[in-house]
């Protein structure tokens, strides 16, 4: 018996959709219920309510013409299979169709309703294999960027794994009588083994933004709090040293949705990065409203006045582990930068974005914009995944 089919008639002729399907029914055992849409507008509604196998479009339509049909009709149906219906004398708009993603074509009054059928199968099994082979690609890629990203985490933690070896035979052996050398090794120990412990935090966090299941904290954020939070536990790291660092630009009152723990943990990524960079200077963190295409949106920059960096940097700032797996060298920026790509992990799953710009001499300029008005986290866009970026 034949598999029951569900297809969607997109053609504005009344009598032509009338035709087609007493075509379909006149045909034995053909099992295929029909919905019909006569405009663009009402095919993007039936699709968005009820799921189909198939779409039966016809181009030109009272609100759509030509490829464009198409293309409009996609975006909707990635992956379910289009039939073009076209005139007699449109082969060539039919052909450029199916090179746009259609997946057969049918001239009007060249076809009967078990001809129909069949074109209709077959496109659904033409659809089928190239999901499974778009997917059996996707695993592929997929398995080889993370043999990539493994090896480059086990160049990362193989230099501290290294030191804590050396430090440990040493403190060790027969020949270090001098315990007064302990207390450095010790020190050096805890800081190799902190550095690890903060290269793993950030893994797991990456992988779980990566994954859709952070927990979030969703409420109310005091920026104003926030940032006296941040200065708390940054100011340590800038005593005595030639450096200032203040969120004076940052307006009391300044409020809004999200998670005050990831907006904190953003603050600290990027202000601790200014710190490493500003030998002698100042950091300072602002904010500003600003409401663009009917939403709510908050301005915050981390401005500082240190080395600035060159545009090798900033091409792939933010992309974890490339800075020093060979694009500018470990010697010019340290770190892994996982505490960057974080940070647009958070921006992303609050409704913003991360930018950066830079001058050698002159200083750093990163710029977060966030939606102020989202009452749950937005969805982190897959062309942010973290570690797949990290691995590509």
């Amino acid at each position: 018996m034949n598999e029951s089919l569900n297809l969607l008639l997109v053609e504005d002729n009344p009598g032509d959709a009338r035709l087609i399907r007493e075509m379909v029914a006149d045909v034995p055992d053909a099992q295929c219920g029909f919905a019909v849409a006569g405009s663009m507008r009402e095919a993007v509604a039936a699709l968005a309510a009820n799921p189909v196998d198939a779409v039966l479009l016809d181009l030109s339509l009272p609100d759509s013409k030509g490829l464009q049909t198409l293309q409009r009709v996609r975006v909707s149906t990635m992956d379910i299979p289009v039939v073009v219906l076209t005139g007699l004398g449109d082969d060539s708009t039919a052909l450029h169709a199916v090179q746009e993603g259609a997946q057969d074509y049918l001239v009007k009054g060249d076809f009967d309703g078990r001809s129909l059928l069949r074109s209709v199968r077959y496109a659904i099994e033409r659809a089928r294999a190239e999901r499974v082979d778009r997917e059996r690609r996707g695993l592929e890629t997929a398995l080889g960027a993370m043999d990539h990203l493994l090896a480059v985490i086990g160049h990362e933690l193989r230099t501290p794994l290294t030191s804590l070896r050396l430090l440990s035979e040493y403190m060790l052996s027969d020949q270090n009588t001098a315990m007064t050398q302990w207390e450095t090794h010790l020190t050096s120990i805890n800081g190799e083994v902190l550095r690890m412990t903060d290269m793993v935090n950030n893994l797991l966090e990456a992988a779980r933004l990566d994954s859709g299941v952070s927990q979030w904290n969703w409420g109310h954020v005091d920026l104003c709090a926030v940032c006296v939070n941040v200065l708390g536990l940054l100011r340590p790291l800038i005593d005595g040293t030639r450096q200032t660092l203040s969120a004076d630009g940052v307006p009391p009152g300044t409020t809004m949705r999200g998670d005050p723990d990831a907006v904190r943990r953003l603050l600290v990524n990027l202000a601790n990065n200014a710190i490493k960079h500003t030998r002698s200077g100042r950091i300072e963190i602002a904010a500003e409203r600003n409401e663009a295409a009917g939403e709510n949106l908050l301005r915050i920059t981390v401005r500082d006045n240190g080395a600035g960096m060159s545009e090798d940097i900033l091409a792939r700032l933010g992309t974890a582990f490339a800075i020093n797996s060979g694009v500018a060298g470990s010697s010019q920026s340290g770190g892994t930068g996982l505490g960057l790509a974080i940070c647009k992990g958070i921006a992303a799953a609050h409704g913003g974005t991360v930018s950066v710009s830079s001058e050698r001499g002159r200083g750093t300029l990163f710029c977060v914009t966030l939606r102020t008005d989202l009452e749950a986290p937005a969805q982190v866009p897959a062309d942010l995944k973290i570690l797949r970026e990290a691995a590509a």
